[in-house]
């Protein structure tokens, strides 16, 4: 087996050089900001579902108090 020592800063240096490559790809970025924004927009449409919701059982709260 042959022995095949890398200076751990050089190692981590290839192993971020490769992660910023993939990450900083345009088609990745896109990707992973279309994802956020369909998150975020579903966390929204769930907010606005709750709100309504809580101001329709408003009434009868109120009226039970």
């Amino acid at each position: 087996m042959r022995d095949n020592n890398v200076p751990m800063q050089q190692e981590d240096d290839a192993i971020v050089e490769v992660l910023e490559q993939r990450s900083l790809d345009p088609a990745c970025l896109e990707k992973l900001l279309a994802q956020l924004l369909e998150r975020s927009t579903g966390v929204d449409a769930k907010r606005k579902r709750d709100i309504v919701t809580l101001l329709n059982e408003r009434p009868a709260a109120e009226t039970a108090i």
